[in-house]
């Protein structure tokens, strides 16, 4: 096997074009790459630690609501619910035609009936 002068200058000019390329294309691409990757990974990080901080205050809005429902439940005032039942002095059947003034009169008594309760209980 001969090697030609021709074989060893190609082999010659493809290390130098290989050193030029690496040098010059390859290394600047490379640290494009890594300092990708490093923003990918501290935008990650940062959603990261979003996500946990937002998981810590739902929890803490859910501890206070829970906190709260159990106050106003042991803090309640207690109502007794009795039924009221108005008292007219006008008594209607639910047949009886009412003309204008019977009417009147049973929407005044209503009425007057009503404010006593209500600022009265």
């Amino acid at each position: 096997m001969t090697v030609n002068l021709t074989l060893v200058l190609q082999a010659f000019h493809f290390f130098i074009a290989y050193g030029i390329v690496s040098r010059l294309v390859l290394k600047p691409a490379l640290r494009l790459i890594e300092k990708e990757k490093a923003v990918t990974a501290t935008l990650l990080d940062e959603i990261l630690a979003q996500q946990a901080l937002l998981i810590t205050k739902q929890e803490h809005k859910r501890e206070s609501w829970q906190r709260c429902q159990q106050y106003f439940n042991e803090n309640k005032p207690l109502l007794e619910q009795v039924p009221t039942r108005l008292e007219l002095s006008v008594s209607i059947e639910e047949t009886e035609q009412l003309d204008k003034n019977q009417l009147d009169t049973v929407c005044q008594e209503v009425v007057k009936a009503l404010k006593v309760k209500v600022l009265h209980d």
